[in-house]
């Protein structure tokens, strides 16, 4: 009987800690979008050479970014970086730098739902690495880049899209 009271104790505190984990989680989630659909900052691109760029992704929502040209590039080699989760391109200026300033142009787009890129479901992957393929083939289309010397570098839910 003792311990039939306790299994009851113990049913009825899991079943409030589950329901207070999902009412914080729908909070968490709902703040999310906020975080994620943060603008970036042209600004941040100063003394850059850039052009701003859209395209279609999967199930055709449009993507955009940057093309961030290399000044001295020899053999137009261009690198796709790819944020993480509840980021935007904002987040790798730095790299961004790095890059073209060791002479490759940066293809970097915002992921669905991130960004300035329109919203859609986050696949955590599988949608995300459709959308690359998609920035290949636009990025085919840009005189600049050469098509045989392409690389990807992702951070987080880029890592995924990578693969």
């Amino acid at each position: 009987m003792i311990k039939l009271k306790l299994i009851q104790k113990m049913g009825i505190i899991f079943i409030i800690i589950y329901l207070l984990t999902i009412i914080l989680v729908g909070r968490f989630l709902a703040l999310n979008d906020l975080w994620k659909r943060a603008s970036p900052d042209e600004s941040l691109l100063n003394g850059l050479l850039y052009k701003n760029i859209e395209f279609k992704g999967e199930n055709d929502i449009i993507l955009r970014g940057w093309f961030v040209q290399c000044p001295n590039s020899i053999d137009n080699r261009t690198i796709f970086l790819l944020h993480g989760w509840l980021s935007n391109r904002n987040k790798l200026i730095d790299r961004i730098k790095l890059f073209t300033d060791n002479g490759y142009h940066v293809f970097i787009y915002d992921h669905r739902s991130h960004g300035n890129s329109d919203n859609s479901l986050v696949t955590y992957w599988e949608g995300e690495g459709y959308d690359l393929i998609a920035a290949v083939n636009f990025a085919k289309t840009i005189p600049e880049i050469n098509s045989k010397k392409l690389v990807a570098a992702g951070y987080s839910l880029g890592t995924g899209s990578a693969i």
